[in-house]
């Protein structure tokens, strides 16, 4: 990348964060993170995570809590700044991409009861690849919006890419 580039990228990146209300980032990170945080305990826990056929690429167990924490607070954070943009050029993309991250956002959140609490591998699956086809339809959204929201969704995108890889092959290993 060119030194053009990366200034041009950086003055972007810090005109967008000084332009926001830290505030809506905050309080939309911690619904999230909260809803999250539900949604893992109305799963019932992960004991079966340990009981079940893991690809050799599975993570252990205690990694999951961390990354889905971290993405919670992100992916909120993300919708924060989106919320927060005063830009009326990018209105429509704006409602259409919290739309977008409404749908995925409780998809993602029915997730975790049904692939750990219900042991439903391929309800999981089918679930968590509508995430993904949303996630990337947020991602179009939120990058005419923010370059930095767009940079956390895209982030979130590519684990939930990797969180399918999983969910199928412990579908397979388990059937």
């Amino acid at each position: 990348m060119s030194k053009r580039v990366k200034s041009t990228l950086k003055n972007r990146v810090r005109s967008e964060l000084g332009a926001i209300d830290l505030r809506v980032v905050i309080v939309s990170a911690v619904i999230c993170l909260i809803l999250g945080i539900l949604s893992a305990f109305a799963a019932g826990g992960f004991d079966m995570y340990g009981q079940i056929y893991l690809p050799a690429s599975a993570p252990p167990a205690f990694i999951f809590p961390i990354i889905w924490s971290v993405l919670y607070l992100l992916i909120g954070a993300a919708t924060g700044i989106v919320i927060a943009s005063h830009d009326k050029c990018f209105d429509v993309q704006k409602k259409r991409g919290l739309l977008y991250f409404a749908v995925m956002f409780a998809l993602n959140l029915i997730w975790a009861p049904v692939f750990f609490g219900c042991g439903l591998f391929f309800v999981g699956f089918v679930i968590i690849c509508a995430m993904i086809v949303l996630t990337f339809f947020v991602l179009l959204c939120y990058s005419n919006i923010s370059f930095v929201s767009a940079a956390i969704i895209f982030i979130y995108w590519l684990w939930l890419l990797f969180a399918a890889y999983l969910n199928l092959a412990i579908l397979f290993l388990n059937s």
